[in-house]
């Protein structure tokens, strides 16, 4: 995928070097393209074989934020800086680690123990190169898993763990770079303006190729049945098909930075199970289509759609409800996926398979009555 976008991307700018990205970069001097990436790793965690909290005191506590960047405590505290610890001696550079919306304060037993844990966490670590930040993903994840178990904690990285309650997002970061004849490297989003514009067209570009190529990507960054439990209205999800970078509930979002190497896209919608590479994959070749098919965005969505009345959200395209209708959209239109040779068609058409037969199953299961808590 990178060698197939970083052809297409230097044959453009190449042949039309006005539209170069970067403010007064001529396309014609662009000798390289460079892709960072990162994802933000969310995850619940439970103390194994305690009956779940209640469902009504999680509800209230989320709706208050009274856990959003609250201090951990006891055990969660300890496997949470002992993860931060070791992983960046492993070399990840890491960020942060922090307490999500959702959860409850523990309780402790007679014993002092810490029982009844059932919370939501965040860690982040230093962007990478593409390939790399993939890779990260996966052992960063086994890496918190085994790390929770040694302190007695069971961690999920499923979209929808609690039903009813938030669920665990990973937000994936896209940028580009462009490296010139004399060595310098340039961001391809930056603006002239960033407080005025953003973004450049470039930017602007992938934006809507991803938006107008979701409905197709859709499987691969939201890759199981349990993703679309996420995506429903309410739970601080991402559930309408627009842009912001004033506020967080849009589906993608330009987060908003100083510094012009900063610049990037966020995309809200995909979570923990996603096949990293696939997902970054389907990304990069939607953002492609929007960047030199020189598609226009439209302007961003600076209201807080999670505030927003009915009527006034009647205009904006909403995400796929279901596997089931991500599949079927993968089916109809996927040709620029193959452009390439990225995705070949066989590889899809088994992917729709294995997906539809994820379908199968849980039609044929029963839906769980009352707030469960799942185990990958």
């Amino acid at each position: 995928t990178l060698a197939y976008v970083k052809r297409e991307l230097l044959d453009f700018f190449h042949a039309h070097p006005s539209i170069s990205g970067a403010p007064h970069l001529s396309g014609t001097d662009i000798v390289d393209i460079c892709f960072t990436s990162a994802t933000e790793l969310e995850f619940w965690v439970k103390t194994p074989l305690d009956d779940n909290a209640s469902i009504e005191e999680m509800s209230a506590s989320q709706v208050m934020n009274e856990q959003y960047w609250e201090r951990t405590h006891g055990a969660v505290r300890t496997a949470l800086e002992d993860c931060m610890i070791q992983l960046d001696r492993y070399g990840f550079h890491m960020e942060m680690g922090h307490k999500e919306v959702g959860g409850l304060k523990a309780q402790i037993d007679e014993s002092g123990r810490m029982t009844h844990v059932c919370e939501q966490i965040e860690i982040d670590w230093q962007y990478d190169h593409a390939v790399q930040a993939a890779d990260n993903e996966l052992f960063v994840r086994t890496f918190v898993r085994e790390i929770f178990r040694l302190y007695g904690l069971e961690v999920n990285f499923k979209a929808k763990p609690l039903i009813g309650l938030a669920g665990n997002g990973e937000h994936t970061h896209l940028s580009l770079a462009a490296v010139t004849r004399d060595g310098k490297r340039h961001s391809l989003f930056a603006a002239d303006d960033q407080h005025k514009d953003y973004m450049n067209g470039v930017g602007y570009g992938a934006l809507m190729g991803l938006l107008k190529n979701y409905e197709v990507i859709n499987p691969f960054v939201s890759a199981t049945n349990d993703s679309f439990n996420r995506l429903k209205p309410g739970f601080e999800a991402p559930v309408l098909l627009a842009y912001s970078a004033s506020n967080r509930s849009a589906s993608i979002r330009i987060p908003a930075v100083t510094n012009p190497k900063a610049i990037r896209i966020e995309a809200r919608f995909p979570d923990p199970l996603a096949n990293p590479y696939l997902a970054f994959a389907a990304l990069l070749m939607a953002g492609l289509d929007g960047v030199v098919n020189k598609i226009h965005p439209g302007d961003a969505m600076d209201k807080n759609l999670y505030d927003l009345p009915p009527e006034e959200l009647k205009d904006i395209p909403a995400v796929a409800s279901s596997l089931e209708e991500a599949l079927n959209s993968l089916e109809k239109d996927y040709e620029f996926l193959t452009q390439g040779g990225v995705f070949a068609k066989d590889f899809i058409e088994a992917f729709i398979n294995i997906k539809r037969k994820e379908v199968e199953r849980l039609n044929m299961t029963p839906h769980p009555v009352e707030f469960e808590m799942y185990y990958a």
